[in-house]
């Protein structure tokens, strides 16, 4: 599974100060004062621990950086866990195991943006624009496009069951994939009516010395550059 985003990488753990009410049936109400200096996270933490499971250490401070980040409302700017990290450098150097498809998220939810030819998601009659609900039976509302990725993606011969809803067709369905080994080019070049189209799709180490070397390989052949960054999934801020 590939997740399609200009993401500026983000590996280190942030600080924030967070303002929430417990409720409900622990039956406990915490109003914290609205000049967020004043905020104690030992109280908050105490009040939790007497009621709740503590969380590993690591997933509490993931949940922080999360929510730091997306506070800033930039869609292309995501913080990465460590796990997400890997998962990330390998799908934007071409090899992984999912479905192929990239997915993207906005106020309508998880969607589709672009299949790639030959995957799984293809042979299954997803088409971009179509809205995953559900993820082996776990609703994807309010999930961001990684957390879905994190779902979808998995071990080659292992299976993934997607509630779909099709923009297109205004129908659901629900379809099983089974996970492949997945290879997608970096780059592509072909040259037409004297221009020479460079379709780069993905930002990686390589990418700089990949488009020079397709340049060299075309040195005296075009006139013009097109340089097609359709579908490039991102990759490193860096590249």
């Amino acid at each position: 599974m590939m997740k399609k985003t200009r993401s500026h990488f983000l590996t280190k753990y942030f600080v924030f100060l967070l303002v929430f009410a417990i409720g409900g049936t622990i039956g406990y109400t915490l109003r914290l004062p609205q000049d967020s200096s004043e905020i104690k996270f030992p109280e908050i933490q105490k009040i939790l621990d007497t009621y709740l499971q503590t969380p590993a250490k690591e997933k509490t401070l993931d949940a922080l950086a999360h929510a730091f980040v997306e506070a800033y409302g930039d869609k292309y700017t995501q913080y990465f866990s460590p796990e997400e990290t890997v998962s990330f450098q390998t799908m934007i150097n071409g090899d992984f195991e999912g479905i192929g498809a990239y997915v993207e998220d906005d106020t309508n939810g998880i969607y589709i943006s672009w299949v790639l030819p030959g995957s799984p998601a293809q042979q299954a009659g997803l088409l971009p624009g179509d809205v995953i609900q559900a993820v082996d039976g776990e609703t994807m509302h309010a999930k961001t496009a990684n957390e879905a990725v994190t779902r979808i993606r998995g071990l080659a011969g292992t299976t993934v069951v997607l509630d779909i809803f099709s923009t297109a067709l205004g129908t659901k369905k629900q379809v099983t994939l089974i996970r492949r080994h997945l290879e997608i080019p970096i780059i592509q070049d072909f040259i037409k009516n004297d221009t020479l189209v460079i379709q780069l799709f993905s930002f990686n180490d390589h990418s700089r010395d990949d488009v020079l070397e397709v340049l060299k390989k075309n040195d005296g052949k075009y006139k013009r550059i097109i340089l097609d960054l359709r579908n490039n999934g991102g990759g490193t801020l860096q590249s």
